[in-house]
């Protein structure tokens, strides 16, 4: 992982909130432009002019920690604490006390107890010092709004409210991880970490808390993984472990990383067409219904395709209040592009599958038929569109000219190869009654053949 600096002073203790502004702003700059790249100095805008903001920032109405001393008993002599604190952190003096260990009730209904963390005032500035490192992070994703600048719950609802209201849905699943942050991996947070921020001051800081331990009933419990939950604080580290699991980088460790993500087309009817000359296998998948269909149409019945597509389209708006998106896709074989070309007239967005490029199990190797090849060309298409590499080649369309002209090759082609089989027959029977073969191709051939004669004298047949 390559490390890049923070270009200029950016130790330089500025005398302004402006310029403490500029600061985080260069950050953010910084970590944008340098996507991928692992920071490795950001402490150096650690001053006492941040300290104080980071101060200001922190709640003062909060439970004392372990040390008993509050908010108003710290800002009685609050340059010489923070100077001090700030003198700590970057010399690596700083010890990360251990919470105290309180309870309150859930309220779930069962009268069931959360667990919290209350740390010592001083540690919540020194951990509000590094959120405000951390958090002009560019790397988080447009959805994420959990303990960030500027959003709030309000927010994420509107957002799925437009979400809702743009792709017709109509389900609301609300899921929680149990006991997460009891479960929290620490070599996990570690190794995400070191991606992204490699700073000895920040990561020592960050491990100093982890390792600081919970104060409960006056015994001091440590552990390998997990994170106190807090009023604020720790729930940071949580935000830096989902920010891993939720950012660019969970997508370079996926296969792909093409944007044609599948919730672009949330109201779309998928369709996958098995041809042959005498029936049409139609294999679709209805944002309305949960399982697949399938229907028959006699081969070549264009009309009949559409008119069936139309119900189902006119079936999901009934259902979904809107009209949905068609994308269809068949294999390329000798029936032409035309049906591509009708499709496409229709309104319908279709692919025109190479047959050679689709993966197929054990089992459709076994058993080939009509059901697992069209339930494969869907389950293909639906990858495809979820931006899934090396799923399928799609076959270039060509124009009407080019494919006449490209007929007129392959009529040549099969028939030369017609003429071929035929011609090796006719040697093959002459051969078993002890003719001479000669060459069957030749224009004067069968006047050369009346002439011969088998080992008896015999004329051929």
């Amino acid at each position: 992982m390559r490390r890049e600096p923070l270009t200029g002073n950016m130790g330089e203790n500025f005398g302004s909130y402006t310029n403490l502004s500029t600061k985080r702003q260069r950050i953010a700059e910084l970590a944008r432009a340098k996507s991928g790249v692992a920071l490795s100095t950001l402490h150096h805008v650690l001053d006492l002019e941040w300290m104080r903001e980071a101060y200001r920032l922190t709640r003062k109405d909060g439970a004392p920690g372990i040390d008993g001393v509050t908010a108003a008993e710290y800002a009685q002599n609050l340059e010489t604490n923070l100077s001090d604190l700030l003198e700590r952190i970057k010399s690596g003096r700083y010890y990360a006390p251990p919470v105290r260990r309180v309870y309150i009730p859930k309220g779930d209904g069962a009268g069931s107890l959360r667990p919290l963390g209350l740390p010592t005032f001083e540690d919540k500035v020194a951990q509000r010092a590094v959120v405000m490192v951390l958090e002009d992070e560019q790397d988080f994703l447009t959805c994420s709004y959990g303990f960030r600048p500027g959003r709030s719950a309000h927010q994420a609802l509107q957002s799925l409210r437009t979400g809702f209201m743009s792709h017709g849905l109509r389900w609301v699943i609300d899921l929680d991880i149990e006991k997460y942050f009891d479960s929290i991996s620490h070599s996990h947070l570690r190794a995400f970490l070191d991606r992204r921020v490699t700073d000895g001051v920040i990561r020592r800081m960050i491990d100093k808390w982890l390792k600081a331990g919970v104060l409960e009933d006056g015994l001091l419990r440590h552990a390998t993984e997990g994170s106190p939950q807090i009023p604020w604080g720790d729930e940071r580290a949580s935000v830096r472990f989902r920010f891993a699991h939720s950012n660019p980088w969970r997508r370079q460790m996926q296969a792909s990383t093409v944007s044609t993500p599948i919730t672009d087309r949330i109201n779309t009817i998928f369709v996958a067409i098995e041809l042959s000359q005498k029936t049409w296998l139609v294999t679709m998948h209805s944002p309305d219904k949960d399982k697949i269909s399938r229907h028959k149409v006699q081969g070549g019945d264009h009309a009949g395709l559409l008119a069936l597509i139309d119900r189902v389209r006119d079936r999901a708006a009934r259902t979904l209040g809107a009209v949905a998106a068609v994308v269809s896709c068949y294999e390329a074989g000798y029936d032409g592009f035309w049906l591509h070309r009708l499709l496409m007239a229709a309104g319908i967005t279709n692919y025109v599958f190479d047959p050679s490029s689709i993966a197929v199990d054990q089992r459709a190797r076994r058993v080939k038929t009509d059901r697992i090849d069209g339930e494969t060309m869907l389950r293909t298409l639906m990858a495809y569109l979820r931006g899934e590499p090396r799923v399928v080649r799609i076959v270039r369309v060509p124009m009407p000219e080019q494919e006449d002209a490209r007929r007129n090759t392959r009529e040549r082609h099969r028939l030369t190869k017609e003429q071929t089989a035929h011609t090796n027959r006719i040697k093959a029977l002459l051969r078993l009654h002890g003719f001479a073969v000669g060459q069957p191709r030749r224009r004067d051939w069968l006047n050369w053949l009346a002439a011969q004669r088998d080992w008896q004298g015999t004329v051929p047949p």
